[in-house]
């Protein structure tokens, strides 16, 4: 099975998740009243947003860091998303103001749609992160589209079918156990975009995830 395309290896041995910030954010600087909700995408010393977001997968094993890499990679994109929808400053309900779970579930799930679109529309980040020259040396390495095509390479749209299946069992296990641990991105990032910002570990943002997260996450995963 082929290595996703934000994951590579470390000279250590461990596993890296990539991927390049939307040109929209990328270098940018970031407007003050993004800096709390999404300090994960700024440079704290220069107050830009990153070019990159990239972080240990914390394994030396091939098999895990795939399925580490995929999960990244739809939180990522779900997290660039809602970062470029709040670029510009919009009316919020009041922190007091009750949730709507209806609501709050619709923009869960359309987020995780949205990362699987951008996903296959995106494509293979190599063609960014390494010249043709650069992957030439290699002779191991397959070839990826130029960097002004869009789509997945064959290889990326490989593995990532062999992983959904993976990722879909994931989340209905999570559902059976009923563990919101498994949507707590989703759910911080659509509460995040409704001016709330709820500790995980309070019964609030934790049943707005078990109720609207998790129900409509495993047909949207496969």
């Amino acid at each position: 099975m082929a290595a996703l395309s934000y994951m590579q290896r470390q000279a250590s041995g461990t596993y890296e998740f990539r991927k390049r910030l939307p040109e929209t954010l990328a270098g940018k600087p970031a407007p003050s009243h993004m800096r709390d909700g999404f300090s994960d995408l700024i440079n704290a010393k220069t107050g830009n947003f990153k070019r990159e977001l990239d972080r240990s997968l914390e394994t030396k094993d091939l098999k895990e860091a795939k399925r580490r890499d995929h999960r990244a990679a739809l939180r990522a994109t779900q997290l660039f998303d809602a970062a470029v929808d709040a670029l510009v400053p919009r009316s919020l309900p009041e922190p007091s103001a009750g949730l709507d779970l209806n609501e709050l579930g619709d923009e869960i799930l359309a987020g995780l749609l949205g990362a699987d679109e951008a996903e296959r529309v995106e494509g293979d980040d190599r063609r960014h992160l390494q010249t043709p020259r650069d992957r030439a040396k290699g002779s191991d390495l397959v070839k990826v589209p130029p960097s002004s095509q869009i789509g997945m390479s064959l290889d990326h749209f490989h593995a990532y079918g062999d992983l959904l299946p993976e990722f879909e069992d994931e989340y209905r296990q999570a559902l059976a156990r009923r563990d919101p641990t498994i949507v707590f991105p989703g759910t911080n990032i659509a509460l995040k975009l409704r001016g709330r910002y709820l500790s995980k570990s309070s019964r609030e943002f934790q049943d707005a995830a078990r109720l609207r997260g998790m129900p409509c996450v495993p047909d949207a995963a496969g």
